[in-house]
């Protein structure tokens, strides 16, 4: 009986052994979607048996597979999820629904108006991912639910390279509500309450143009926004181009409020531009806002043309106008800023604002200095700083937020920040350059020059250009004085041997090197040209 007893015991080792092992995971499996497929067979897993609807292809995913869809326009059904708003498409579980060529040729169309038969375009669930789609003509039902025209998606739901058009949403979020969107363009839509264009959510590199919402937040509301440009937005309440949230890397661009704050309305944004921004009321680039390392030029409004209230620290305020009072800054507290050349009928630069080490002609406070500020070309909106600028190492350190400026240059450099949003980095063209001995520099895309710190001051010698007096210089933003072209010239290494010529007002192409600085042959786009210069 004893070797019975120990089979036993050995088969059930065994068994217990091979249960214990985990299961092979099935392989991720691509469904197909083509709207003229000549024979739909679930699972949908070839072009022969595609689905012809996006739906039925999702439904018969399992999560870690993918969803190709194929050019067309998907018009069709409707699948609620929460408070009976109907989806045109509903990504309920963790999948990637991907088009093949791109939004330009596939869409994804809602139905409206807002009210009880509208649909939404997309839902997108946790961990889900829509890709290369236009999203239009989105509505949302009266209510809680009636969020996110274009697209409602989860926290972890990503939306790449998409179009949202001509969606509209009853409360928030015409264009979009949550989600991570990267890559794509949202453009008039609307809200009825707030975020004519995105509400909440994360947001980076996306266009934010000509959407509206009569609340607040024309462009984006409460979202958090990175590298995103937002233009043409308006609001018939607070904060044309954006309300709340925080934006870092961002441009804001002819937005407009009918109330407060015609590029934003509080919030915090890092390293951005407001530029010919417009409020009726009060703070025509920012109201009540966090600004850091920001530039606020051509905006226009009642009270404070630049901003009203807020915070600012390391900023710029130029060229803006109060029609009443306050050109550049209406209250608020200003720390390391320029705040200069504005106008207002009262009060050209500010107004009942507290500064602090800020470069102004009239100063009225701690550190700061009544100096002009000595931009490179203010006329063209390059604000930064020549190097005779009474800004440079004059801030106090405490104030400078972060650790890089607008451009992305360190933000302290010889021991004390500069005011303004821009840090003068009188070394940084020779940061990455190869030293080849005898005073010449070397860069792969720029070539060779010498480098004239010292005997020349800022002048280098270049050997296809001649004498160059660089300002502001990094390789990613080339700003220099062409002795022999006699003009501002502007390059980067992205885009170099194309430069943007001050006196031409275009581009030239400097398409034949010569190898010597006496001059060279150009492509001139204002005349249509080949030109020895």
């Amino acid at each position: 009986m004893e070797w019975i007893r120990k089979v036993v015991v050995g088969q059930a080792l065994a068994l217990s052994a091979w249960l214990a092992v985990p299961s092979i995971p099935a392989e991720a499996e691509t469904r197909y979607v083509w709207p003229d497929s000549p024979g739909p067979q679930a699972p949908y897993t070839s072009w022969d048996t595609a689905a012809t609807s996006i739906q039925d292809a999702v439904d018969a995913a399992v999560a870690g597979d993918s969803v190709l869809v194929t050019n067309g326009v998907y018009a069709t059904g409707g699948r609620a999820v929460y408070g009976g708003m109907a989806n045109r498409v509903e990504i309920d579980r963790a999948i990637s629904v991907r088009s093949v060529d791109g939004p330009a040729v596939t869409a994804i169309v809602g139905a409206g108006p807002i009210g009880g038969g509208a649909v939404r375009c997309v839902y997108v669930g946790t961990n889900a991912a829509l890709i290369g789609f236009t999203l239009t003509n989105g509505h949302t039902v009266i209510g809680d639910s009636g969020v996110g025209g274009g697209v409602y998606g989860e926290s972890s739901a990503v939306v790449s390279n998409c179009v949202l058009a001509g969606n509209a949403a009853y409360e928030y979020g015409g264009g979009s509500y949550g989600g991570m969107l990267s890559d794509c363009v949202l453009s008039g839509n609307t809200a009825s309450n707030s975020g004519g264009g995105s509400y909440g959510g994360t947001l980076a590199r996306c266009l934010l143009a000509g959407n509206r919402a009569p609340n607040s937040g024309g462009g984006a509301s409460q979202g958090t926004l990175n590298g995103c440009g937002l233009t043409n937005n308006i609001s018939y309440g607070d904060g044309g181009g954006s309300y709340g949230g925080t934006l870092s890397n961002c441009g804001l661009t002819n937005n407009f409020s009918y109330d407060a704050g015609g590029g934003a309305f509080a919030g915090t944004l890092n390293r951005c531009i407001l530029y010919r921004n417009l409020a009726s009321d009060a703070g025509g680039g920012a109201y009540g806002a966090m600004l850091r390392h920001c530039v606020g030029a051509s905006n226009e409004a009642t009270f404070g043309g630049g901003t009203y209230s807020g915070t600012l620290d390391n900023c710029t305020l130029a060229g803006n106008f109060g029609y009443d009072t306050g050109g550049g800054a209406y209250g608020g507290t200003l720390r390391n800023c320029i705040v200069y050349y504005n106008a207002a009928y009262t009060s050209n630069d500010h107004y009942l604002a507290a500064l602090t080490y800020c470069c102004t002609p009239t100063p009225g406070g701690p550190g700061n200095i009544t100096n002009a500020p000595q931009f490179v070309d203010s006329p063209e909106g390059n604000y930064r700083l020549l190097s005779v600028s009474a800004c440079i190492d004059r801030g106090a350190n405490a104030y400078a937020p972060g650790a890089t400026d607008l451009a992305g240059n360190p933000r302290i450099l010889n021991g004390r920040v500069d005011i303004g949003a821009y840090e003068y980095a009188a070394s940084s063209l020779w940061t990455n350059a190869v030293d080849a001995g005898g005073g010449w520099f070397y860069l792969e895309w720029f070539g060779y020059f010498q480098n004239g710190e010292g005997a020349w001051g800022r002048w280098i010698w270049h050997t296809e250009h001649g004498w160059l007096y660089p300002v502001g210089a990094t390789t990613a933003s080339l700003w220099m004085w062409g002795s022999r072209l006699g003009c501002w010239l502007w390059t980067s290494d992205s885009i170099y041997p194309f430069l943007w010529s001050g006196a031409e007002g275009d581009w030239l192409w400097y398409y034949l090197r010569t190898g010597h600085g006496a001059g060279g042959w150009f492509y001139n786009y204002a005349t249509g040209q080949v030109e020895w210069m």
